[in-house]
């Protein structure tokens, strides 16, 4: 909607919804300093949309909307919401994702017809304090906040309804055992917090499916092995018959169950010493990863928006050191990367996306983001012109349907395969390194400017997909896959001695724009294999 808009004819057709978004409405905020009074006259108004503009707040003569269902307030600067939104009686879905909250007013926990809550990437330490009035809702999503607790007020036994809370990336400490007050929930996402205990009462949430908690610090080894082993239903399992339920418990019981748990550690121990000398023997003739040590200054930093981590996700690392001068390994290399691509776990390339680049072709760090596809120019793997990622796009296009007349059939070869991951889409997922080169264009196809070949020394991998666990499975099963064609570089002992193949990795981060972790790969609790020892500097 431009600022020239009729807005005496707006309120004289009456409508049910309003989009008010990106630049046309930042120029109007700018050339009318505010949003005009007429959008709070529209009181037939279900669904209004007011994203991507400056806006610091928001009036609270939103409350005169008194039919509203849908608010939506994404990719704004909002540092606070009016507590008049709590007079929005009718309202079932608010997103004010994107924005610089601190806070969600206490008035939201009278929305009693609401049934999602989103809030994800904003600067939140909590939520309101009694959300027991929310009946209805079933979905509350606030991932990448500044949560250190989890919101007792989301353990409410009246949430008759709440199926869903995603809650990852915050710096969230403990889950309360009234958790299992919530008889609806199915999904529970507190994947990368510092969670170092999982209490019983999880299990009594019997609808329960998904439990994400990778990329915490948790001090039950057997569950930390489950959970990044993503075995969800085992998971459970064992939440459900091994996890204590602290809430329960006398102090007596508790101290009897901490002195069985020191016994079998005991016993374990001494079984350990015991086969100490056929273990060492087995593991110095086993394959090693070796974890590089990597001062802080010295991180390879991946930077991504808060715009691609909404759709997409990114795992990466650095592999020093390689051998690919063997004939034919680098065409096996590229095999594994294609087998993995077909499989189960990439699905096709809509799961997850591979990508390998040799690593002394990059310019500095990297920056993920979104653009509209003109404003991604790249030369693309294999081609011998550079393009904007709409004109590949279309050229593809032009080339699958080519093929198909030709073999009169929907088959498609190569990377024409992938385009329907694209189809619909207004902007494009890209990694560009500090000289500004694009060298990725997930989820197809990689820079020419970055390829690979018999002189490549050290790599730098990257893994995007649907969701950060998937992409490390990806990437976990990718360095297996490297270890076992050989690509180490050769290594010898003090001695001078060869020693078994060995693949050296470099840890990379993933930060968002203001320098906040999101992930680095290989952390303590990745690469886990029985077949080959990890070691780290």
């Amino acid at each position: 909607m431009s600022h020239a808009y009729d807005w005496k004819q707006l309120i004289e057709q009456k409508p049910r919804e309003l989009v008010f978004k990106d630049a046309p409405a930042c120029k109007h905020i700018e050339e009318e300093n505010g949003l005009n009074e007429i959008i709070f006259k529209l009181r037939t108004l279900n669904f209004l949309e007011i994203s991507g503009t400056p806006l610091t707040s928001f009036p609270d003569r939103v409350a005169n909307l008194d039919n509203l269902t849908n608010l939506v307030l994404r990719n704004n600067k909002l540092t606070s919401l009016p507590p008049d939104i709590g007079r929005l009686s009718k309202l079932k879905f608010i997103d004010v994702s994107n924005n610089c909250l601190e806070q969600i007013p206490d008035e939201v926990g009278s929305l009693t017809e609401l049934q999602s809550l989103v809030a994800n990437v904003n600067k939140l330490t909590d939520l309101p304090l009694t959300l027991k009035n929310l009946s209805n809702l079933t979905v509350v999503k606030i991932e990448y906040n500044k949560l250190e607790h989890f919101p007792t007020s989301l353990c409410d036994e009246n949430l008759k309804h709440l199926a869903e809370i995603h809650a990852k990336n915050n710096s969230i400490q403990d889950i309360p055992s009234t958790i299992g007050k919530l008889l609806a929930l199915k999904v529970l996402d507190l994947t990368e917090n510092n969670i170092t205990d999982v209490p019983g009462e999880l299990g009594d949430c019997n609808r329960l499916k998904e439990v994400h908690l990778k990329g915490n610090k948790l001090s039950d080894r057997k569950l930390l092995k489950l959970v990044e082993q993503g075995k969800m239903k085992q998971i459970i399992d064992y939440i459900r018959g091994h996890c204590i339920k602290g809430g329960n418990k006398s102090a007596e019981t508790l101290k009897e169950t901490f002195a069985d748990a020191k016994a079998k550690v005991r016993e374990a121990r001494r079984r350990r010493r015991s086969s100490s000398r056929s273990l060492d023997d087995r593991e110095a003739h086993m394959e090693t990863i070796k974890i590089l040590n990597v001062a802080p200054t010295e991180f390879r930093l991946v930077t991504a928006t808060p715009a691609i981590l909404e759709t997409r996700k990114i795992v990466c690392c650095i592999v020093r050191n390689v051998d690919l001068t063997r004939t034919g390994l680098v065409k096996k290399f590229l095999s594994l990367q294609s087998d993995l691509h077909d499989g189960l776990l990439c699905g096709k390339r809509k799961n997850a996306t591979i990508a390998s680049h040799d690593l002394s072709k990059i310019q500095g760090n990297i920056v993920f983001d979104v653009r509209p596809p003109a404003k991604i120019r790249l030369q693309p793997l294999g081609r011998h012109t550079e393009m904007h990622a709409g004109e590949l796009y279309k050229v593809l296009n032009e080339e699958a349907e080519a093929y198909r007349k030709e073999k009169k059939r929907n088959a498609y070869s190569g990377v024409h395969k992938y385009l329907l991951l694209l189809k619909g889409k207004s902007r494009f997922p890209c990694l560009t390194d500090s000289g500004g080169t694009v060298i990725s264009f997930p989820p197809i196809t990689n820079s020419e400017s970055t390829k690979i070949s018999e002189e490549t020394q050290h790599l730098f991998l990257e893994v995007t997909g649907d969701s950060q666990p998937t992409c490390k499975k990806v990437m976990d099963s990718l360095i297996h896959g490297m270890l076992k064609l050989g690509l180490g570089a050769e290594l010898k002992d003090k001695n001078d001695a060869p020693v078994p193949s060995t693949l050296q990795l470099e840890p990379v981060k993933v930060v968002d724009p203001e320098g906040k972790l999101y992930v680095v790969y290989p952390s303590k609790v990745d690469l886990i294999f029985d077949d080959i020892k990890i070691t780290r500097e």
